[in-house]
């Protein structure tokens, strides 16, 4: 067949779904507000949709448009949290030897290497200090607190403060 006029009649007849027994489906744009119809609710703009899909787009995608979003809130409470504790926490670090972690590679069976860390064996310990009549609170190695029993605690003291160490 050429495609007639009869053709054209048979298409525009046929239902769209064999189950159906309506005309042709309605175009998304009057599903939609039908949808809405039943609620009560007059349907949404395509902007307003594009809004309410999430209210907060900028979380967990380091800020965005507008600087009072909940993530830049967020993260101006952590960075003055961190600036308070900025004291309390120390670096891994002995007072007397000043030892740090070191560095290096673990080497598994299939000698595949990934890189590692070799922390020091770190005690914090509070010491009398006779001479000031109060406590002093050291974060020493291992290696340090039998240097500081066997110098003495005023000797060890006297050391860091010639460093220029706060106690």
């Amino acid at each position: 067949m050429d495609g007639g006029a009869g053709e054209s009649r048979r298409a525009e007849s046929a239902p769209s779904h064999p189950r159906s027994t309506a005309g042709p489906a309605p175009a998304p744009e009057e599903q939609a507000q039908h949808m809405w119809a039943k609620v009560g609710a007059p349907p949404p703009t395509r902007d307003a949709r594009r809004r309410t899909t999430n209210p907060a787009p900028s979380i967990g995608r380091g800020g965005g448009p507008g600087a009072d979003t909940p993530w830049s809130f967020c993260k101006m409470k952590f960075v003055v949290v961190m600036i308070e504790n900025l004291e309390e926490r120390m670096s891994r670090r002995c007072d007397v030897t000043g030892v740090k972690p070191s560095f290096g590679n673990a080497v598994s069976h299939s000698h595949r290497r990934t890189r590692r860390r070799w922390n020091p064996n770190l005690q914090n310990h509070r010491y009398w200090l006779p001479s000031e009549r109060r406590f002093v609170r050291l974060t020493l190695t291992a290696k340090a607190l039998k240097t500081v029993d066997r110098k003495g605690i005023e000797a060890v003291v006297a050391e860091l403060r010639g460093r220029g160490v706060r106690l």
